[in-house]
């Protein structure tokens, strides 16, 4: 089994999750979060998140899901991931005490395949993914069949799917 600290599309309840975790082998521990501090950015027009970590002294601790993966899964996860770098971070879950997790980073958000037009790339102060793809009032009507799956119902214009 390895740990992975997911902290975008791969948590519970997104498009991603649904690929790459098998739920009868794999295990969530719990909500968890970074002890290094990180910088969360997003590309509103793929909704795709990347961490950096923070080299400045400022950032924030990511905010996400600790899993244990079986290999397949953990194969799965790191095919997605191409183009990320993956190392070993730190993650508490739930003030239990910090534990090494596989993290997929950039050190550049534009480093990211899917942040190079960085015209659409903001950044998530909180550290949660949820929080931007949840409040963000320009999130796009139109989704790829894989995201269909994930339609918060906080946002009712994400409904319109086409």
């Amino acid at each position: 089994m390895k740990r992975c600290f997911f902290y975008g599309s791969l948590r519970s309840g997104y498009w991603n999750n649904r690929r790459c975790v098998n739920p009868t082998e794999d295990k969530l521990i719990g909500m968890a979060q970074t002890t290094a501090p990180f910088r969360l950015f997003i590309n509103t027009g793929h909704f795709v998140p990347v961490a950096v970590p923070s080299t400045d002294g400022g950032g924030y601790p990511l905010i996400g899901e600790l899993w244990e993966l079986c290999d397949n899964s953990a194969e799965h996860v790191h095919h997605l991931e191409h183009g990320y770098k993956d190392a070993e971070f730190e993650v508490a879950v739930d003030g239990q005490a910090p534990v090494q997790a596989t993290v997929y980073f950039c050190n550049r958000p534009e480093e990211s395949p899917y942040h190079c037009n960085m015209e659409h790339v903001v950044e998530e102060p909180s550290g949660d993914y949820a929080e931007l793809v949840i409040n963000w009032q320009g999130c796009p009507k139109r989704r790829s069949p894989v995201q269909v799956s994930f339609v918060p119902t906080a946002v009712p214009a994400l409904v319109e799917v086409s």
